[in-house]
């Protein structure tokens, strides 16, 4: 018989919002784990709709529901739900997503293989109309440039970490001023403290569905501009893709009829990489766009 020590708890944490239709699929993804020794944390972050009343069918003793009084956001109901774990790891779901059935088996093993990290991460696959993707699949060589290649691109996506707990506690938790890329401003601190552990099967089944953080284009904008500022030291270190954060940022930004905000954003990235094709390709369509739309 395996000991406790050998079956530690996972605690599993996950936020919802109006997410009545999707949710029951991602709670049974979790429920239905090979890895039976978990506790599901259910934040409900004030809904609307009927997602309490989904939730509250459930009859699994390791289920633990948590009621927002009003509306916060996702990283405040992650967060509300980190504070609340009792496990020795913690893993991430999204209302909206799956795990396949060995998720946490396979990470647990993958983790506990790498005794120099503190969090593991690994593919997963992205359903956007009827079409299937595998996102975050890294090569060996792009693992060892992984502290550069994370500054051009979030590789780290929430659902499919798994970390000890203490870790998340005292390092993880995600930064409420961000719109968007919050999993991303936190892949950049961990990075910092721990070298992530990978395993490339995808695990997770991301679906792309109306009302996420990503519909909204303005956020894009706000949130690279922020995510700059905020690890600009470490940007600096990789000026092209500092520009090209700047330039994508003066993109949406545009796109978002903030025209002076782009014309600044593009400033600062011409200001870092003032040959870049990638900087001047989109300043070229925002200016068509700007044409376009009769804004300039």
């Amino acid at each position: 018989m395996q000991s406790s020590t050998d079956r530690p708890l996972i605690s599993v944490v996950l936020p919802t919002y109006n997410r009545e239709v999707y949710i029951k699929r991602a709670i049974d993804s979790v429920l239905c784990q090979t890895y039976e020794n978990l506790e599901l944390i259910i934040v409900d972050d004030k809904s609307a709709d009927n997602t309490l009343a989904v939730v509250s069918t459930l009859q699994d003793v390791r289920v633990k529901l948590v009621r927002h009084d009003r509306n916060l956001g996702c990283s405040a109901a992650r967060n509300t739900g980190i504070d609340a774990a009792r496990g020795e790891f913690i893993a991430f779901q999204d209302s909206d997503d799956v795990w396949l059935p060995h998720k946490l088996e396979k990470q647990l093993r993958v983790l506990r293989s790498s005794p120099h990290s503190r969090a593991c991460f690994g593919s997963f696959i992205r359903c956007d109309q009827g079409r299937a993707t595998v996102y975050g699949f890294l090569s060996d060589i792009e693992l060892r440039k992984f502290d550069e290649l994370i500054l051009k691109e979030n590789l780290v996506s929430p659902q499919t970490i798994l970390a000890e707990a203490a870790f998340i506690k005292e390092f993880g938790k995600f930064d409420v001023n961000f719109p968007r890329y919050i999993d991303w401003e936190q892949a950049l601190r961990l990075s910092e403290l721990t070298r992530f552990a990978y395993d490339p099967e995808p695990l997770v089944v991301a679906f792309d569905t109306p009302g996420n953080l990503s519909s909204n284009i303005l956020n894009d904008s706000v949130a690279r501009r922020r995510l700059v500022a905020k690890h600009f030291d470490k940007f600096l270190n990789q000026k092209s893709f500092l520009a090209l954060n700047y330039a994508e940022a003066g993109y949406t930004a545009v796109a978002a009829g903030q025209v002076g905000v782009g014309l600044e954003c593009f400033r600062s990235a011409l200001r870092y990489a003032p040959f870049s094709v990638q900087v001047w390709t989109r300043v070229g369509k925002a200016l068509f766009r700007c044409v376009v739309k009769g804004r300039c």
